[in-house]
C-alpha cells in the first residue's frame, strides 16, 4: 500500500479507481483527503452488502465527498486465453477515467483463477502515458497466468514486479527513446 500511497502524493488532483474495496479505499480516500495533491478514488465492488458497509464506513471518516463505492455484479465468462470459465466484475457500461488503477479483487479462490482477468484487461485498454495499474498479489501464480496471457498483446507496456509481501506489479507505458 505505501507504493501505492507514495505515487499518489505525486501526483495532482489524481483519479484511482479501485477494484476491490476495504481497508485500501480507507488509506487511499484518507492521503488523497489529506494530502495537497487531493484527488478521488472509484471503488468497484461486487457485493452489494460489503459496498453499502464500506460507503457507511467512508461516511464516518467523513471521506465521502472524495470517495465513491460502486457495484459492478459478477458474471460468468467463457474459457479464454488457456484459462477455464470463471466469474469476473460486469464491467460493460462502466466508463471511469483514472490515472491509477489498483486491482485488488475479485478473489480468486472464489471465483476462479481468471477472475482478475477481467478488470485488469479494463485497465491496460485504457492505457495512457502518465498513468499507472498496480495488480495486487502478483507473485501468486494465478496472477501470474494472467499477466503472462495478457502480456504478448501488450507491447507498448512496462511490466516491473515490486518487492511486496505478495508481490505488487506496476504496469506502466514503455518510455519512448528519443533521438
Amino acid at each position: 500500500m505505501i507504493v501505492i500511497l507514495r505515487d499518489l502524493q505525486s501526483r495532482q488532483r489524481s483519479k484511482v479507481i479501485e477494484f476491490g474495496g476495504g481497508e485500501s479505499t480507507l488509506a487511499i480516500a484518507a492521503l488523497l483527503k489529506t494530502s495537497a495533491s487531493g484527488g478521488t478514488i472509484e471503488t468497484i465492488e461486487h457485493d452489494s452488502a460489503f459496498a453499502e458497509e464500506l460507503r457507511g464506513r467512508l461516511a464516518r471518516a467523513a471521506l465521502s465527498d472524495i470517495a465513491a463505492v460502486n457495484t459492478a455484479p459478477l458474471r460468468h465468462y467463457p474459457a479464454q486465453l488457456g484459462f477455464q470459465e470463471f466469474r469476473s466484475y460486469d464491467l460493460a457500461g462502466v466508463d471511469l477515467s483514472f490515472d491509477v488503477a489498483f486491482v485488488d479483487g475479485p478473489i480468486v479462490d472464489q471465483f476462479g483463477a481468471a477472475t482478475r482477468l477481467v478488470p485488469l484487461r479494463w485497465c491496460m485498454e485504457r492505457m495512457k502515458p502518465g498513468r499507472a495499474i498496480y495488480l495486487d498479489d502478483a507473485a501468486r501464480q494465478p496472477e501470474r497466468d494472467i499477466v503472462s496471457a495478457l502480456k504478448p498483446s501488450a507491447a507498448h507496456l512496462r511490466f516491473d514486479l515490486l518487492q511486496a509481501e505478495k508481490g505488487l506489479l506496476k504496469i506502466s507505458m514503455q518510455s519512448t527513446a528519443v533521438g
